[in-house]
C-alpha cells in the first residue's frame, strides 16, 4: 500500500539516526541520583481513568516543584499537602526528599545546558538503549531490506542526529552515519558524493 501511495510523486525520506543507538543523557549527567530522581517524577499509570492520572499528575508536579524551589510545601497549600502523591510518596521522607534533589542540583551545577533539577527531573523517562554494532548492523540490513521492498526512490534524503544535545551516544555515530550511507549507497546508486551533503553540528 505504501509501495503505491509513493509510486510517481515525489517524497522525502528522513532517517534519525537515534532510531538505532540512543541514550538518556541525564542518567551520566544525574550520576547516583538518576533512579531517585527518577523514581520521584515517574509517570503513575495503575489509575482508574485517565482523568484521574492527569489530576494526579499536575499534583505530583506541584508538590514537586515547591520542594525543588522552596525545599517545603507551604501549609497554606492544602490540596497538596491532601494529595495521594504527597501522603503516599512524601509525608514520611521529606528529607530524603530533598537530600536526594539538593545532592542532584549539585551534580548539574556546572553543566551550561541544564540547571533547573525541575525540568530535567520529567526528562528521566527517556528512552536509553545503546546499541551493539551487531544490533546497529541488524537493523541496518531490516531498513535496506525494507527500502529495496518499496522500489521507489526519493527526491531527497535527509539524516538526523542529536550529538550536540548527547542524545546520540558519541562512541556510535560515526559507525551508524558511515553504515547509513554506505546503505543509502547500495539501495540508491544514482546517490554521489557530490549530492550527499551532512551539516555538522558540535
Amino acid at each position: 500500500q505504501l509501495q503505491n501511495q509513493l509510486r510517481d510523486k515525489p517524497f522525502c525520506l528522513d532517517v534519525d539516526m537515534d532510531f538505532f543507538s540512543t541514550q538518556n543523557p541525564f542518567k551520566d549527567l544525574l550520576g547516583k541520583y538518576f533512579n531517585p530522581i527518577h523514581e520521584l517524577f515517574k509517570f503513575r499509570e495503575n489509575l482508574n481513568s485517565p482523568k484521574e492520572c492527569l489530576e494526579y499528575r499536575s499534583l505530583q508536579l506541584e508538590c514537586l516543584r515547591y520542594f525543588c524551589e522552596q525545599k517545603a510545601i507551604p501549609s497554606s497549600q492544602s490540596h497538596l499537602i491532601n494529595s495521594e502523591f504527597y501522603q503516599t510518596h512524601c509525608r514520611e521522607s521529606i528529607s530524603d526528599i530533598i537530600e536526594v534533589l539538593e545532592g542532584a542540583k549539585r551534580s548539574i551545577e556546572d553543566d551550561e545546558h541544564v540547571s533547573d533539577i525541575f525540568v530535567i527531573g520529567q526528562q528521566t523517562e527517556l528512552p536509553h538503549h545503546i546499541s551493539s554494532e551487531q544490533e546497529i548492523a541488524e537493523m541496518m540490513g531490516m531498513l535496506k531490506e525494507a527500502l529495496k521492498g518499496l522500489k521507489v526512490s526519493p527526491l531527497t534524503i535527509t539524516l538526523a542526529r542529536s550529538v550536540y544535545d548527547e542524545y546520540s551516544p558519541p562512541e556510535s555515530m560515526n559507525f551508524i552515519q558511515e553504515s547509513l550511507l554506505n546503505l543509502l549507497r547500495t539501495v540508491y546508486p544514482d546517490i554521489t558524493d557530490k549530492k550527499c551533503n551532512f551539516l555538522y553540528g558540535k
